[in-house]
């Protein structure tokens, strides 16, 4: 970092203007069980849209899907029938 940067940088508590390599459970993609709790706890979305709004939530849903190996492929999904409307 440069030292400018690092003058205006506010000190945290324990003296240090910055983590170096500072990894997060959501930089590392590991939600924590509350915020799986609380995904899993919301209605599914095309319970809360009017159908004429359906195939937006379809498309949303496939997109919002937590497991990656799930959620479509961009090539999957550009041939969504929300895209095509």
């Amino acid at each position: 970092f440069s030292q400018e940067l690092l003058s205006k940088a506010s000190r945290r508590p324990d003296g240090r203007f910055v983590v170096k390599d500072p990894v997060s459970r959501w930089q590392l993609r590991v939600p924590s069980s509350e915020s799986l709790g609380k995904v899993k706890q919301q209605k599914p979305l095309k319970k809360l849209v009017q159908t004429e709004h359906m195939s937006i939530a379809s498309f949303s849903s496939s997109m919002l899907v937590l497991d990656p190996t799930k959620r479509p492929s961009a090539r999957k999904a550009l041939k969504h029938e929300f895209l095509s409307e």
